[in-house]
């Protein structure tokens, strides 16, 4: 189906038949078109006035800058994203995931104490050299869980009954 043109003075002439009335879909089914096409003709009539609905310059398309503006606004721009990269560079984000909380470096216990993660990481690798040979997540888990009486989040976030 071939996409339809209307020109600006039948839309002028829809849009304020549909204000006139007050229903949009009134003056959609008189011209056999799409209520949704009128409301976003009637949005734009009042958004933009009668002369910037017709094909008029809008307030966006003119430039308000001078050329000595332009040049003075990319300087400084460049500036700040100089000033930005430093400040990475001398203060580096460490310890957070996505921007987030940072981490807190330690998980506790059934009982409430806390257990730092280098202490985890060595029960981790004496559950994998031992004799059970646990491996995987969930296998871990539970050890870690039994073992140690560690409280582990499940994939949801929950924590999982002892």
């Amino acid at each position: 189906m071939k996409r339809r043109k209307h020109p600006p003075e039948f839309k002028l002439k829809v849009v304020k038949e549909a204000i006139e009335i007050g229903n949009c879909s009134l003056a959609a089914r008189k011209y056999n078109l799409r209520k949704s096409l009128v409301s976003k003709w009637v949005r734009a009539y009042k958004n933009a006035g009668e002369q910037n609905f017709l094909g008029g310059k809008t307030s966006t398309d003119t430039n308000t800058y001078s050329s000595q503006e332009y040049k003075k606004m990319a300087k400084e721009n460049e500036k700040l994203k100089k000033l930005y990269y430093y400040h990475l560079q001398k203060h580096p984000k460490t310890g957070s995931h996505n921007g987030g909380r940072p981490f807190p470096g330690y998980s506790l216990d059934t009982y409430g104490n806390p257990i730092c993660d280098e202490q985890i990481k060595e029960y981790i690798m004496e559950l994998i050299e031992g004799k059970g040979y646990a491996y995987g997540y969930h296998k871990l888990t539970i050890c870690l869980r039994r073992k140690y009486k560690l409280i582990i989040k499940n994939y949801t976030g929950r924590v999982k009954n002892l």
